[in-house]
């Protein structure tokens, strides 16, 4: 049924909001088109202000959040999906558990986690569990479960980490979606990937291979569900992580083929979300076989277009192989300017955290106030075991990340 909100006066004198609007901007997401989007959404939510909460606008400014956090997200834009998270939360209320709260302490935890802001994507995520769990809800218990998972992850908790990730693939059971199952089997490998690359870092492959070989099962898990599932996104996504399981596992060709295949489909699609970490990753297998050449011409198309600006925890990485290619090659000019858009973009990140954290104060403390009083003590007491574990220096040390616990923070 099409949605269809009266709005008396709207500035574009169209005086009504329906399918079709929401329909182009799905549109102009769709073609990558996230600056556009996001001036259309804004439109749209201006033409509801004051209505958001009545109950014939609400799932519609649900929606138009949705894409406007599919647009941000693409952008790197985590401020501003974070300021959209609060003005959803002024909406709900604050003391009733509900799927809406679930649904946006998830996202507020996914946007957290982005800014380097793990402690705060931690409680979030337990509001989440802790609604999911109260509702019976089990893919929001899933995927509150990842949120979780992930933030562990950023204070350097790995066996928590993967403790959790796997807790979310066993709650994404038969009653979820086929998309929701694989995409929970895909997040899993690529979290089992990057433990092992973060061991690696630290001098510990034996504990990079344990973790490899606790992905065996998943690929048979996946396979099953391609059949189900609607789209071809998930699929090449999916595609993606197995391969680079497979580079890690020592399965070079079969990992090889498996990259090309989804890099092919991912240009013609567009989907430059799945094309870039995908350059990045033959980049790796090239240096490593010591193809340079191929490598950095791999690494400099990655940045292409320019106008297109590429996700931090691509740009970082990739910058850091850039430079030190371009180094081995002699090419210093090219290798100092890969060192100072590293800088840059790290400085810049920094900064954002900052003023996030300033501006959505208030909004922690409400986020504090939806725990329930057990809860919240179980919680500031593994806050507090991980802030040890950091000043002992006992942790995972993710490469490209910043120190997550800081002074600094208001």
């Amino acid at each position: 049924m099409a949605v269809n909100v009266d709005v008396p006066g709207a500035p574009d004198g169209r005086g009504a909001l329906d399918e079709g609007s929401l329909t182009q901007a799905e549109a102009l997401v769709a073609a990558e088109a996230f600056d556009a989007a996001l001036q259309h959404t804004r439109a749209m939510l201006e033409r509801l202000r004051g209505r958001e909460a009545e109950p014939a606008v609400a799932e519609l400014a649900r929606r138009i959040y949705q894409l406007r956090g599919d647009c941000l997200t693409r952008l790197d834009r985590f401020p501003e999906l974070l300021a959209d998270c609060a003005a959803r939360m002024d909406l709900l209320s604050v003391d009733q558990a509900s799927a809406q709260r679930a649904e946006l302490m998830i996202k507020m935890s996914f946007a957290h986690a982005n800014l380097a802001m793990p402690e705060q994507a931690l409680r979030s995520a337990h509001v989440a569990l802790q609604d999911a769990l109260n509702l019976g809800q089990r893919l929001l218990s899933a995927q509150a479960l990842e949120r979780l998972a992930m933030a562990y992850l950023s204070m350097g908790d790995g066996v928590a980490a993967e403790r959790f990730m796997f807790e979310a693939l066993e709650h994404s059971d038969a009653s979820s979606p086929p998309q929701e199952r694989l995409r929970r089997v895909s997040n899993t490998v690529h979290l089992l990937c990057t433990l092992h690359d973060a061991y690696l870092d630290m001098g510990l492959p034996y504990l990079g291979e344990s973790v490899l070989a606790r992905a065996q099962g998943l690929p048979a898990k996946a396979e099953a569900l391609l059949p189900t599932v609607p789209g071809r996104y998930l699929a090449c996504m999916w595609q993606a992580n197995q391969a680079r399981w497979l580079r890690r596992s020592g399965q070079l060709e079969p990992a090889r083929r498996c990259f090309e295949a989804c890099l092919s489909q991912a240009q013609t699609e567009g989907w430059h979300a799945v094309s870039r970490p995908v350059q990045l990753e033959l980049a790796l297998m090239a240096e490593q076989e010591g193809d340079l050449n191929t490598a950095l011409g791999l690494l400099r198309a990655l940045f292409e277009p320019e106008s297109l600006r590429v996700r931090d925890v691509v740009a970082l990485p990739a910058y850091r192989v850039l430079e030190r290619i371009c180094r081995i090659l002699g090419h210093g000019a090219e290798a100092e300017q890969a060192a100072e858009r590293r800088r840059a973009r790290q400085a810049a990140r920094h900064q954002a955290v900052l003023e996030a954290a300033a501006h959505n104060h208030h909004h922690g403390q409400l986020i504090l106030s939806t725990l329930a009083a057990a809860e919240r003590q179980r919680v500031d007491a593994e806050i507090q075991r991980l802030r040890s574990q950091h000043a002992a220096g006992a942790v995972l040390r993710m490469p490209d990340q910043e120190d997550w616990f800081r002074l600094d923070l208001p």
